[in-house]
């Protein structure tokens, strides 16, 4: 499990990295009103939500033992409810941030740094593998989860930057039991 400290470390980092990477394209992007502006903008806007959610969280937070940081991403709004509910229930996990799209997903996890991400395939802008890519890069210390059809190649065929995949539509106390075997 990620530390306190080193969490604080990695979130610097990984902030420092993405706004010197794309601080330029994003001007750029801003400027000439690309699709891929809005995506940059999403990312930017969900990091910004991110800190103000941790700055919160900070001062809330009392000294006690750290359960397994969660960021889930998912598309279809009740899967997203039901497997946060799930989550915070269990008492072995913390729900870090939740997303709606592959921007949001990766800005969230950036910023929170939290030890799993659990990406649905099916995000808009941005697909769960293709976050999971870029999270080796923005948040390496973070295990990736990516939901996937059954029927995808991608079931059967792990690539190397995601930790682990599970069925899109499998069993929600199943997933869980596997983040927190995961952070163990």
């Amino acid at each position: 499990m990620i530390t306190d400290e080193r969490r604080a470390e990695l979130r610097v980092a990984a902030l420092r990295t993405w706004r010197t990477m794309h601080r330029d394209l994003f001007d750029r992007a801003a400027s000439a009103q690309e699709e891929s502006a809005h995506a940059i903008i999403r990312a930017e806007a969900a990091i910004h939500h991110a800190l103000q959610a941790m700055d919160r969280r900070a001062v809330l937070a009392a000294r006690r033992v750290r359960p397994v940081h969660v960021v889930v991403a998912e598309v279809r709004a009740a899967r997203r409810v039901l497997l946060c509910e799930a989550l915070r229930a269990d008492g072995r996990t913390e729900v870090a941030a939740a997303a709606v799209d592959g921007p949001q997903a990766l800005g969230a996890t950036i910023v929170a740094q939290p030890d799993i991400a659990v990406l649905d395939d099916h995000l808009g802008s941005l697909r769960g593998r293709d976050v999971a890519v870029q999270l080796r890069l923005y948040a390496p210390q973070t295990a990736t989860i990516v939901m996937v059809d059954p029927r995808d190649p991608l079931f059967t065929a792990r690539p190397s930057a995601v930790d682990a995949i599970y069925p899109r539509d499998g069993d929600r106390r199943a997933l869980v039991d596997l983040i927190a075997r995961m952070a163990a």
